[in-house]
């Protein structure tokens, strides 16, 4: 390995610590992640992995710290070392709550910290730190996934989406920095990508078992149809999301496609319900009917829960309908927020943006096509975690609602009350 090779320029590092201080009470539904036991123990069984994980990550690390004399990866060690501690910590309070409804989280516990002083025991520093920087690689892509992917999130239990929100951010920050740190000290690429092909395999396997014994635990080992259902619910969604930056915008804006089984008169009668909004928008603490300016617009009012140590929301806004026609059979419903219209409240900021424009068509007699595109500035100032973690989060949790909402057939104006004719398929 040449000196050239090993002081190449390593990756750019922006990371922060960010000191959380979780409780999670009994309160929170046993199942937290979408009432599911396959989706809860599994990410059950990587948390009870974490702590000790976790520190086995600092110390690999912390033992070349001495040897690393560019300062940018010098701050982003210690940045690391932050992080890593916190998630370790947070961890362990859920690994707690779900040890007091007796999940055995212990014997994973136990079986990590065997493996990892296995590992201090028998590798060579060089390779303990490669066999960090793989697994890092690995939480980074899983990091990924729950922030790209909004069903991870938007189906949990607000209160744990906080903590693998937060998880995932710091995940992906640091996500190169055992990398970094291996090419600067070491470089020899036969141990990075022969520990890679271990840790990989490992960790595949170890967290498969863990995950199965706590399944068979809890009484569903044998439970066919869960497990696939389990193993189907991350492919074949219907509900597609994306968010894009553009120019002049302080934040990303979301596009969301979906396939909803229901018809147009339906949600016609759901989105003119303001009152029951909280049974489906994202984190609603109030919506409110403020006054019907036409048959078509009607101002509104909401108030949103936000995320752990970020100050609630609220928005006065006009929804208005742009109803069918003939020629085009599409309701298209526009949300502009109006953040003038009404005095500001004390205890809640005041948000600058939430435009909305839904396009509901109808496609056979029980299903329609939503598009909806928006654009959401929660006002005031909020840490970076939170604002990526709604704006990933609240369109897929919000049109999931939606969703839920037909398919239940729940709440809704009476048909007879509604403002303007209705064109379902082939009328």
């Amino acid at each position: 390995m040449t000196a050239a090779a090993r002081l190449q320029t390593p990756h750019a590092h922006a990371l922060k610590v960010r000191r959380m201080d979780f409780e999670f009470p009994d309160d929170i539904p046993e199942f937290w992640y979408g009432n599911d036991p396959f989706r809860t123990l599994l990410l059950a069984t990587l948390s009870a992995g974490f702590p000790e994980g976790e520190r086995f990550f600092i110390d690999s690390v912390r033992h070349f710290r001495d040897r690393i004399t560019d300062p940018v990866l010098q701050k982003a060690i210690s940045a690391f070392i932050g992080q890593e501690a916190h998630h370790s910590k947070e961890h362990d309070v859920l690994n707690t709550l779900m040890k007091r409804r007796g999940y055995n989280l212990g014997r994973i516990e136990r079986s990590v910290t065997i493996g990892t002083q296995m590992f201090r025991d028998r590798l060579s520093p060089e390779r303990q730190l490669a066999h960090t920087a793989a697994v890092e690689h690995f939480t980074a892509l899983m990091a990924e996934g729950f922030m790209l992917d909004e069903d991870i999130l938007g189906e949990m239990d607000p209160r744990l989406a906080q903590l693998w929100a937060w998880h995932a951010v710091e995940e992906t920050e640091h996500k190169a920095v055992a990398f970094d740190v291996f090419k600067q000290v070491s470089g020899d690429e036969w141990i990075r990508l022969s520990q890679m092909a271990l840790s990989s395999a490992m960790f595949v396997g170890y967290t498969s078992y863990d995950f199965w014994r706590l399944m068979r635990d809890a009484g569903y080992g044998r439970d066919l149809t869960l497990w696939l259902k389990g193993m189907d619910y991350f492919w074949g969604r219907t509900i597609r999301t994306w968010i894009k930056q553009e120019n002049g915008k302080r934040f990303r804006s979301f596009k969301v496609e979906a396939t909803l089984s229901g018809t147009v008169t339906d949600c016609l009668r759901i989105l003119l319900d303001v009152p029951r909004y909280d049974k489906w928008y994202w984190e609603v603490l109030e919506s409110r009917l403020v006054r019907k300016l036409s048959a078509t617009d009607y101002h509104i009012y909401l108030k949103h829960r936000a995320p752990h140590g970020v100050t609630n929301r609220d928005v006065p806004g006009i929804l208005r309908f742009t109803p069918q026609s003939a020629e085009n059979p599409t309701l298209v419903v526009q949300v502009r927020a109006e953040p003038d219209l009404m005095p500001t409240v004390k205890g809640f900021v005041r948000m600058e943006a939430q435009d909305m424009v839904l396009r509901l068509t109808p496609i056979s007699p029980f299903s329609l096509h939503l598009v909806a595109e928006g654009y959401v500035d929660p006002g005031g100032r909020a840490p970076g975690w939170a604002i990526n973690f709604v704006q990933r989060s609240a369109p897929y949790s919000t049109t999931l609602g939606l969703k839920r909402m037909l398919e239940q057939r729940e709440g809704g104006l009476p048909r007879e009350r509604l403002p303007f004719p209705i064109r379902e398929y082939g009328e």
